[in-house]
């Protein structure tokens, strides 16, 4: 998923996510990889269908309990469902997600965390391989665990931490701080990581200049 270069962000098209309580820095999502110093059994992963929103203006939302702090990972659109980070202390007893994330992609997810660039990259890779299908939640979840270890493996890939210069709505203030790469075959332009792991266009001069660049 990609923004358009400076456009004007709506906040109402983003998916929505409840704020995970145990998050630091005010419930800033990008900050949730600190879970892991409260406990990392705190929060847990799963595929959740999705319900008609309760919101006046309609839409769609997860069908979790009713005050769970979630923050969407990845998601399918024509299949219906999504997966979920969520704040177990928050679940009720009674509720049981559509499919449980497996053991091994759970420690993925926690370290991609921990590195926003190959979370993001893997969110977008994963739903371009899938666009305009609707595949079973344990393949879709198959699927990202292959993306996220090849992420891995490329390191770094190339993104740099970079001050934000400019303000656009709901999405980044002069002053944050996010991971930026230039943008592949188009000169003057980068992708960026955004608070919640997606990976969005802008200019690079909306960012300050590092290391080389700044001489």
């Amino acid at each position: 998923m990609s923004g358009s270069v400076g456009s004007e962000c709506q906040c109402a098209s983003r998916p929505a996510n409840r704020p995970m309580k145990l998050t630091a820095g005010g419930g800033r999502p990008q900050l949730i990889a600190g879970v892991s110093r409260i406990g990392v059994e705190r929060v847990s992963y799963a595929v959740v269908q999705m319900r008609h929103s309760k919101d006046p203006e309609g839409g769609w939302e997860p069908a979790f309990p009713h005050d769970v702090g979630f923050l969407l990972l990845a998601d399918c659109p024509l299949s219906g469902w999504a997966l979920y980070s969520y704040d177990t202390l928050d679940s009720e007893k009674e509720w049981a997600p559509l499919l449980d994330v497996p053991p091994s992609l759970r420690v993925l997810l926690d370290s991609a965390q921990r590195w926003p660039p190959a979370m993001a990259v893997s969110r977008q890779k994963v739903e371009d391989f899938f666009r305009g299908s609707a595949p079973e939640p344990a393949d879709f979840l198959e699927r990202l665990e292959l993306i996220i270890r090849r992420e891995f493996a490329a390191a770094f890939s190339g993104f740099q931490l970079r001050e934000n210069r400019i303000h656009e709505v709901c999405y980044r203030a002069p002053g944050d701080w996010f991971w930026v790469r230039p943008k592949e075959d188009k000169p003057g332009l980068v992708e960026w990581v955004s608070d919640d792991f997606f990976l969005y266009v802008a200019r690079s001069s909306d960012f300050r200049a590092v290391g080389n660049e700044a001489s």
